[in-house]
């Protein structure tokens, strides 16, 4: 990447703070895509949904020759995708940040307390263009609607790749801010084709791998300490309430998934000692996220697919339903809760490096 040359361009310029990360403890599946982005020799970014870390909560089986927890420094802040499938451009956004702002610091032409904000927006705006514009087999992917040129509602990461005609198309936010509601404003981008033409920024792919296993990722994470796209499965957990009288005769949640008097058919409990002889339960589903800012899966059933940054792991980490070690991410989410409960119904937390590190506590 070449460095800023145009006077005044340091107003994009902000102060950093990191805040907003969550754990993953639990993944179903295992597949991951690097990308060596910007410069030589520099490798960053990452696709990837990833195995357990340990199906054994209480025994923890070492990852020989790479530290026990890892978390890359320089993170920059965190930014929300609002009601809008665009995790995807969040997670080519925060990498390239990332990457800019290392080699920034490196180079001396950024201070370890700034970093310059890119334009999702703008982004999305440019790749609708291009798949619009007879290149939709680059943009093909099941269950998204980029690939149309008129949405961006669900991408993938590795367009970072294949579309080399980004290399001179990423934008300051303050050009293009972003629009948080989806539809008629996703490729607005006012101003975008005469800023294109004074753009300093300029970024070099050349790479990408695939690797299936968690060594080699936190090999390469803790040995580069770059930020990584990941793209996780997302799933619904899955808990068991007794059907019991005192519960199933109050209106409610109790009595819709209960089954009525006289019926014979019912979700069994499962065989643990806790349901003692009780025949009947509600089978409840609820996010695998909570309040800790933790991902968990249990029962799980799928419900997506989700894009975030790969920023660490803490192999030690215990999270509040008992799983041991986990990857940490930057998140694209409302953080807390929701600001408007008829879309967003459940509310989600997270936490900074430092706790999932294992550095401070919640009393600290």
């Amino acid at each position: 990447m070449v460095a800023p040359q145009k006077q005044g361009y340091r107003r994009f310029l902000q102060s950093f703070s990191a805040q907003g990360l969550v754990i993953i403890a639990i993944q179903l599946f295992s597949l991951a895509v690097l990308l060596t982005v910007l410069v030589p020799r520099d490798p960053t970014g990452a696709s990837m949904n990833l195995r357990p870390q340990s199906g054994i909560t209480d025994l923890i089986v070492p990852d020989l020759g790479v530290p026990h927890k890892f978390g890359i420094q320089h993170v920059t802040p965190v930014q929300f995708q609002w009601q809008r499938g665009t995790c995807w451009d969040f997670t080519i956004i925060g990498t390239l940040e990332h990457s800019y702002r290392v080699n920034g610091i490196r180079r001396g032409w950024l201070k370890p307390d700034t970093y310059v904000r890119f334009s999702q927006q703008a982004l999305g705006a440019e790749l609708m263009r291009f798949c619009r514009d007879g290149h939709r087999e680059f943009c093909m992917s099941p269950g998204d609607d980029l690939w149309t040129g008129n949405s961006t509602e669900g991408a993938e990461v590795e367009l970072l790749y294949y579309v080399r005609e980004l290399s001179n198309k990423i934008l300051p936010h303050s050009i293009c801010p972003y629009a948080k509601s989806s539809g008629v404003t996703d490729g607005l981008c006012n101003g975008m084709e005469e800023a294109f033409k004074v753009n300093p920024v300029r970024f070099e792919v050349s790479h990408m791998y695939t690797m299936y296993d968690r060594i080699k990722i936190k090999e390469h994470l803790s040995r580069y300490g770059l930020a990584m796209g990941f793209s996780a499965t997302l799933v619904g957990s899955h808990f068991y309430i007794p059907c019991l009288k005192e519960y199933t005769s109050v209106p409610g949640m109790y009595q819709r998934e209960c089954p009525k008097d006289g019926d014979d058919t019912c979700m069994p409990c499962p065989s643990d000692h806790a349901f003692h002889s009780t025949k009947c339960c509600a089978r409840l589903e609820r996010p695998g996220y909570n309040m800790e800012g933790e991902f968990f899966s249990r029962d799980p059933s799928i419900d997506g697919g989700h894009a975030m940054g790969l920023v660490g792991y803490n192999d030690l980490f215990r999270t509040s339903t008992g799983d041991v070690g986990g990857w940490i991410v930057k998140n694209s989410w409302w953080d807390g809760k929701s600001i408007n409960s008829t879309v967003f119904q459940h509310a989600r937390g997270s936490h900074s490096m430092a706790y999932f590190l294992l550095e401070i506590s919640d009393t600290d």
